[in-house]
């Protein structure tokens, strides 16, 4: 089956769903396909692994001082309004 290159639109919307290894293999092919001749996306794909990264730290550094973890809910709408930024 022959399907149409992944749009910028569509990577963005994948990008979470890529990190947490969700994607079909079908769409995981489209992803990395788009990825390997957009460097817009690179670049968005970099800056997105980058917030996950730091949100990862600012926990640890959290948790390392006593305080609560912070909830997972509050991560992925960090996540979500960052990809909106973009």
């Amino acid at each position: 089956m022959n399907h149409a290159p992944m749009t910028c639109a569509e990577f963005v919307d994948q990008v979470g769903a890529h990190l947490e290894g969700d994607l079909t293999p079908t769409q995981m092919a489209l992803f990395d396909a788009h990825l390997a001749v957009c460097p817009r996306c690179r670049r968005y794909l970099a800056s997105y692994k980058a917030a996950v990264s730091l949100v990862r730290a600012a926990m640890a550094d959290s948790e390392e001082r006593g305080a609560q973890s912070l909830p997972e809910a509050l991560v992925k709408s960090i996540m979500r309004r960052h990809r909106r930024r973009k």
